[in-house]
C-alpha cells in the first residue's frame, strides 16, 4: 500500500527543509525537496529525487551522500544527514 508523508525539517543554522515523499514498504518511490538552500546544478535537483526512489529508510544518510557525490553536487543549506533526517521524519 503506497503511503504519503510530508516534513518541515529545522536544518542546523536555520534553514527549512520541506520533503514530500510517497513510499512502500520501507522503500521510497518518490521524494520531492524543496526549502531554503542552493544546488548547483540547479537541474539536478530532480535527479537527486529521482535517484533517491528505491532506497529503504536503513542507511539513508550513507546513500543519499554516494548520489550526492556520483552526480558531483554542490549543496548550501543541508546534508545528507540532514535530508535523511528530514525523509524519516516524512514516514
Amino acid at each position: 500500500m503506497l503511503m504519503k508523508g510530508k516534513s518541515i525539517h529545522k536544518v542546523e543554522g536555520g534553514k527549512l527543509l520541506r520533503v514530500y515523499i510517497e513510499y512502500e514498504k520501507e522503500r521510497l518511490q518518490k521524494v520531492t525537496i524543496c526549502g531554503d538552500f542552493f544546488l548547483y546544478p540547479e537541474e539536478k535537483i530532480k535527479i537527486l529525487e529521482k535517484e533517491m526512489s528505491g532506497l529503504k529508510f536503513t542507511n539513508l544518510q550513507g546513500e543519499i551522500g554516494k548520489i550526492i557525490k556520483r552526480n558531483n553536487l554542490i549543496i548550501l543549506g543541508f546534508d545528507s544527514q540532514s535530508l535523511a533526517q528530514a525523509i524519516l521524519e516524512a514516514r
